[in-house]
């Protein structure tokens, strides 16, 4: 198993875990719903950091390594405004979707926080799966994207 395969395996879980946030829709203010909401948003926020670690001190390194400047499908700027930018935005929104479901008095409010996280996220791994991580699979050699994926500090789920 490469990097770029944990990767996608990570935002398979995502997708999952926010349709499961959609399916509480219904019933969004019930004390039951927001407990399990509130679960699923921190196995999601745990995940999530562990994605963050393998994607900005991993994969986009070693890319912008073999990254050559103006020849490649996804330029180095791409590469720092995902980073900064965009890795910014979906922390926040986790940030804010988990204040949201801790707060009291219990309220709905949770689920417009959900909204934004997805209206951010959804966005932002259809890029990636589209244009980066391919680029990524074609430029670093298969045997280091192996390597990648078997460093004890970035564990497999």
């Amino acid at each position: 198993m490469t990097i770029v395969q944990q990767l996608f395996d990570d935002h398979a879980y995502f997708k999952e875990t926010l349709e499961k946030l959609e399916s509480l829709s219904s019933s969004p203010a019930l004390e039951e719903t927001i407990l399990r909401a509130s679960e699923l948003v921190q196995l999601f926020r745990d995940r999530h950091r562990i994605h963050l670690r393998r994607e900005s001190s991993v994969l986009f390194p070693a890319l912008l390594g073999y990254l050559k400047p103006a020849s490649s499908d996804v330029a180095r700027s791409e590469i720092f405004h995902h980073l900064q930018d965009e890795h910014f935005s979906v922390g926040r929104c986790v940030y804010v979707l988990e204040q949201d479901l801790v707060s009291r008095p219990l309220s709905a409010k949770w689920f417009e926080s959900y909204r934004d996280l997805a209206e951010a996220f959804l966005p932002h791994m259809n890029n990636e799966e589209e244009h980066i991580f391919p680029v990524a699979s074609r430029l670093i050699p298969y045997r280091q994207l192996e390597t990648m994926a078997l460093s004890e500090f970035y564990p497999a789920f």
